[in-house]
C-alpha cells in the first residue's frame, strides 16, 4: 500500500514494474493478489496494469498477471 501522501505519483507503479522485472527474472510464470472487492482504486490500479480478475473469495477479488 502507497501512503496517501504519495499516490497518484508513480509510486505504486513502480513497485508493481520491479515485481515484475523480479519475477520475470526469478522465471515466475504468474503473479497473484488479493484485492478487497470494495476498494474500487485498487482494482482500478491493478486491471490497469494488466491484471485480470480470475475469482472471488469472499470479501476479496483474486488477481493474476501472466508474465511474459
Amino acid at each position: 500500500m502507497v501512503h496517501a501522501d504519495y499516490r497518484s505519483g508513480g509510486c505504486g507503479s513502480e513497485m508493481i514494474g520491479e515485481c515484475v522485472r523480479r519475477s520475470a527474472a526469478a522465471d515466475a510464470q504468474i503473479l497473484s493478489l488479493k484485492v478487497a472487492a470494495d476498494s474500487e482504486a485498487a482494482q482500478r490500479f491493478y486491471l490497469r496494469h494488466g491484471f485480470k480478475e480470475i475469482g472471488r473469495e469472499g470479501a476479496y477479488l483474486h488477481l493474476e498477471y501472466a508474465l511474459p
